[in-house]
């Protein structure tokens, strides 16, 4: 049976489906967050320095969106593969 976890993320006009049937998925979808992550983080520091600090706060805000998100699919990860040590 497939669990599935609703989550509300940062942004509240969305919703992100977090799945607990598919190990490597939930990596994949981790590492992705971690690149967004990485760009906007990127993206908030060009801001910062050329002195845009509207677009650096939604820059930055939108990186730890993604990092929190890459930190949600990793530790579903971590629970799928202990459920399957278990069987």
């Amino acid at each position: 049976m497939d669990q599935t976890l609703l989550h509300e993320p940062f942004c509240s006009d969305s919703k992100v489906v977090l799945s607990f049937s598919c190990f490597s998925e939930n990596h994949r979808m981790a590492a992705w967050h971690l690149r967004e992550a990485i760009k906007f983080h990127e993206l908030a520091a060009v801001a910062n320095e050329i002195g845009n600090l509207s677009d650096m706060h939604q820059n930055k805000e939108k990186a730890k969106f993604h990092h929190q998100h890459a930190f949600e699919y990793s530790a579903m990860a971590e629970i799928i593969f202990s459920n399957l040590e278990e069987v």
